[in-house]
């Protein structure tokens, strides 16, 4: 039903757009649309391998495509598409990497086989996977001036907003690197062996790229009221749950066994997360009066 829900709304959404002067803003958030629609091929056939009693292997695959799609492809490009339309209403469009932002989407597509090179799959897309790992690390070079120039040069009413964009673009720019580094054949199979180190990279992706972006969108833009210790308190469950799972992963490399204490560790820094929201949405109740008083006076 979330499935054919999201149909509706990326139909509504193009529907819409097409109102719209052509902006390169629109075209990557275009290109979010279309890899979503392509991710969702993962749900709908998971149900029939796993009916017909397919390898695991397989079914595995078929999961790694739908988290591929839907982190590098939709996430990825709908927030550069509001980066880009955030530095549009700014008037600094001008340095807009139309041909960059091309190739980190077409690249996106064979970097496919970076998720299946655990599976020791032939020696074509292992080329297949160096290559798509090469373009994006060069359409990376090529993006990283608009995206350190947003994080320093936009004109943000909080300070949070800018903290939180900082950390959202560097995940975008640390993820990049690791699916580049992930096309090396022993780290390959290490990420998908070990556990923790895969959560720690979707991890990344939703939390530190996907979250903190929203956030400082939603500051920026009047949705959320900015509370430094809620904020302080998500930054630092992001940032210490991450390493908590990039130590057990590197404990379990190394020494093949769990990091001493791991799940109380992940226990007390994830609680951090929810704990930091929680305390952001009272941030917002507690305004409501205040604004209720606003309006009616």
């Amino acid at each position: 039903l979330v499935i054919l829900l999201s149909y509706a709304f990326v139909w509504r959404l193009r529907r819409d757009g097409r109102r719209q002067s052509p902006s390169l803003a629109w075209s990557a958030v275009k290109w979010g649309h279309s890899f979503f629609l392509l991710s969702t091929l993962g749900p709908w056939s998971l149900g029939v391998l796993m009916a017909r009693q397919m390898p695991r292997t397989i079914i595995d695959l078929v999961v790694h495509f739908y988290l591929h799609f839907l982190y590098n492809g939709f996430y990825t490009f709908a927030l550069l598409g509001l980066l880009l339309h955030w530095r549009a209403m700014q008037g600094r469009e001008s340095e807009s990497p139309g041909l960059r932002l091309g190739l980190l989407a077409w690249a996106c597509l064979p970097a496919y086989a970076l998720s299946t090179l655990w599976a020791q799959p032939p020696a074509w897309v292992w080329w297949l996977a160096w290559m798509a790992a090469a373009v994006q690390v060069l359409a990376l070079l090529g993006l990283s001036p608009v995206l350190i120039d947003s994080v320093r040069h936009l004109s943000l009413r909080s300070g949070w907003s800018r903290l939180l964009l900082g950390i959202s673009l560097g995940s975008l720019g640390l993820k990049l690197l690791l699916q580049a580094l992930s096309s090396m054949p022993m780290l390959a199979v290490l990420l998908h062996d070990t556990r923790s180190l895969m959560i720690g990279y979707l991890h990344l992706v939703f939390l530190g790229f996907v979250s903190c972006f929203l956030l400082a969108w939603l500051i920026e833009h009047g949705g959320l009221q900015p509370s430094a210790p809620a904020l302080l308190l998500f930054m630092m469950g992001l940032l210490l749950s991450e390493a908590t799972l990039l130590a057990d992963g590197l404990w379990h490399v190394l020494l093949q066994s769990q990091l001493p204490g791991y799940r109380v560790l992940m226990l007390a820094t994830s609680s951090l997360i929810p704990l930091g929201t929680l305390l952001l949405l009272l941030k917002q109740r507690s305004r409501m009066p205040l604004a209720s008083a606003t309006t009616s006076t």
